[in-house]
């Protein structure tokens, strides 16, 4: 008898998009926490990993990837998802030059002080770079703008106003152990500001995200994945919900059918054949199932294959 409960089966609400910020997460970070005297600033070359920072006093200059030079309070957060170059100043207009000029030193474990030896007013920031385990390559990352700031994100995300309010109070006291903390927190609040972006503000992003997004689509298509049955027993259309999925992969495949014919001007009978049906189960059993790239790395490993075996066959 299975006594699990049937909360275990239908996920939660939003339980595809949790799914699908589950499969986003992150593998390293390392932070600097930035002790500034004016003038500075610091320039950040593009990077694959995400980057982030939190003002925790006095304020910057920021020159944004789109070229613009946007003031930054006390309390800010940003996130760069894909790693944008950007440039962080005193003031605008001032020499910029690579985190690595500066003194830098380990405070723990992935956390290390940096400093300039400045006179003028100093300004606190906690900067790091957010290793995700896709490095770029999940198809959510490439749907975010370069640049997601906390504050515009308030309103769909509470929680956020009270994790800034912790990073300023861990960032300014300097206690036992805040650079882990901060990082901690820094962890927290990138996920909340990524799930505030999906949830609201995603909304003019039509595909895949949208229908992820659908309660009747997505929380379905995970419960009937994970347990068909049960999922019935709860009342659930489970024929339809497989045969819009089916209908609508099927509607791909016919599209990328059409697009061969028209590229090579040609479609013979042969690919009716029952081995291209297989093949597309065999390119992903070889690169692995639910991952991105995972097909098309056993797609190109498969081909690669055939081609070194026909050249044995031959000779």
């Amino acid at each position: 008898m299975d006594l699990t409960s049937p909360n275990d089966t239908v996920p939660a609400p939003g339980g595809a998009l949790t799914e699908m910020l589950r499969a986003l997460r992150l593998e390293g970070v390392d932070y600097g926490r930035c002790e500034l005297g004016a003038p500075w600033a610091v320039l950040f070359p593009v990077q694959k990993a995400a980057r982030f920072h939190f003002i925790g006093r006095a304020g910057c200059w920021l020159l944004s990837p789109l070229g613009e030079w946007m003031e930054l309070k006390a309390g800010d957060a940003l996130l760069l998802p894909r790693g944008a170059e950007h440039i962080l100043a005193s003031a605008p207009g001032v020499q910029a030059e690579p985190l690595e000029s500066y003194s830098v030193e380990p405070l723990q474990d992935n956390v290390y002080a940096v400093s300039n030896g400045g006179h003028g007013a100093k300004t606190l920031l906690f900067c790091g770079s957010m290793h995700f385990n896709h490095d770029g390559s999940h198809p959510l990352l490439a749907m975010m703008p370069d640049m997601l700031r906390a504050k515009e994100l308030m309103a769909g995300e509470p929680g956020i106003p009270h994790l800034l309010e912790a990073m300023a109070d861990e960032a300014t006291r300097n206690r036992a152990g805040s650079g882990m903390m901060l990082a901690r927190l820094a962890d927290v609040l990138a996920a909340a500001i990524i799930r505030s972006w999906v949830e609201n503000s995603a909304g003019d992003i039509t595909g895949w995200i949208s229908a992820i997004k659908d309660r009747d689509i997505g929380r379905v298509l995970v419960a009937i994945r994970e347990n068909e049955e049960r999922t019935k027993m709860l009342g659930y259309d489970t024929f339809s919900n497989k045969l819009a999925a089916v209908v609508v992969s099927g509607a791909i495949c016919a599209a990328s059918g059409a697009a061969y014919a028209l590229l090579f001007g040609y479609v013979g009978s042969s690919f009716a054949s029952v081995q291209y049906s297989i093949l597309p189960l065999l390119w992903v059993l070889l690169g692995g199932a639910a991952t991105t790239l995972g097909p098309l790395i056993g797609t190109l490993f498969m081909y690669y294959g055939i081609d070194v075996n026909s050249g044995f066959a031959s000779d």
